[in-house]
C-alpha cells in the first residue's frame, strides 16, 4: 500500500476574499494570520488514517473584541484530537476490527473532543449552531481488501479504480447540521460503510477544501499515473491553482491518498 498526505493552508488570495466578505479592514487582513484548523494523521505501521476540518471561529466577534484569531485555534485543536484519537483507538482493536467498530471508534474520539470542550473557554467565539468548538472529519481502517470508513458533514471518503473512475464518494451532506463536538448524538448523523478494494484502486480521505479538485482533469490524472514524486506534484499544483482561482481552490485543505 502506497500513501501520500497533503495539508495546505488557505491561500493569501482566498484570505483576502474572505476578509473582504466579512468587511474587515485591509490593516486587519494584513496583520492577522489564520492558524491551521485542518488536521490529518496516518498510523505509522497500520493502514489507518483520518482527516478533520475545524469549524471556523466567529471572525466578527474577534473584530468586536479587537483581538487576533487565536493560535492555536480551539477548532483546530478539536480536529487534531479527533484524528489522533481515531488512530489510537483503531490501532488498539485493529486485529478484531469489523463494521461494528466504526461507530465505536467515532464515539470514543468524539468523547475526547467533549473532554477538551469542557476545559476550554471563550465559547463566544464558536461559530456553529451547537455552541461548542467543532470539526468535520473522516477516517478509514483497511484490513486486507476490506475498507471500513466513516464521515461526518463535509469531510469525504472516496474510492476510485486504477484509472480514476469513481466507484464511490460520500455525500458530504450537513443537513441536519452535525459535527464532531463531543455530543454523543453526533454518531447518529455519520455516513459509514464497508468497501472491497481491489489491487490498484485509489482510496481518498479529504476535507472540503479539496472537494472541487475531484472535478479537475489534471488533478485526477496525477493519481492515474501515480508517479514517483506524486506528493510534490499534487502539492505544487494545488498551491498554483489556489493562487489562480482562490474562491474554488484556495481554502485550507487536507488530503490522504492510498494506492492499494
Amino acid at each position: 500500500m502506497n500513501t501520500i498526505s497533503i495539508l495546505q493552508p488557505a491561500s493569501d488570495e482566498y484570505l483576502q476574499i474572505a476578509g473582504e466578505k466579512h468587511d474587515l479592514s485591509q490593516d486587519f487582513i494584513d496583520s492577522h494570520e489564520h492558524p491551521q484548523e485542518d488536521y490529518l494523521s496516518v498510523a505509522d505501521d497500520l493502514p489507518i488514517c483520518a482527516v478533520a476540518d475545524g469549524v471556523t471561529l466567529d471572525v466578527e466577534e474577534l473584530v468586536n473584541q479587537g483581538v487576533s484569531y487565536p493560535d492555536p485555534s480551539p477548532s483546530g485543536r478539536t480536529a487534531e484530537i479527533f484524528c489522533e484519537s481515531v488512530i489510537t483507538f483503531s490501532a488498539e482493536i485493529y486485529e478484531s476490527f469489523d463494521q461494528s467498530d466504526i461507530d465505536h471508534v467515532f464515539t470514543q474520539a468524539n468523547e475526547r473532543v467533549a473532554e477538551y470542550n469542557q476545559t476550554v473557554n471563550r465559547k463566544e467565539l464558536v461559530n456553529n449552531p451547537t455552541g461548542e468548538f467543532a470539526a468535520t472529519g473522516a477516517f478509514l481502517v483497511k484490513k486486507r481488501n476490506t475498507v471500513y470508513w466513516t464521515t461526518i458533514c463535509d469531510s469525504f471518503f472516496a474510492h476510485f479504480d486504477s484509472e480514476m473512475n469513481q466507484k464511490f464518494m460520500s455525500t458530504g451532506g450537513c443537513d441536519p447540521y452535525a459535527v464532531i463536538n463531543g455530543e454523543s448524538r453526533m454518531v447518529n448523523f455519520t455516513e459509514s460503510g464497508v468497501r472491497n478494494a481491489e489491487a490498484g484502486d485509489r482510496l481518498f480521505l479529504f476535507t472540503d477544501g479539496f472537494e472541487r479538485y475531484f472535478n479537475h482533469e489534471q488533478f485526477l490524472q496525477f493519481f492515474t499515473e501515480w508517479e514517483d514524486g506524486l506528493q510534490e506534484q499534487v502539492r505544487d499544483f494545488s498551491q498554483k491553482i489556489a493562487q489562480e482561482k482562490p474562491k474554488k481552490f484556495g481554502h485550507e485543505r487536507s488530503l490522504i491518498a492510498i494506492r492499494v
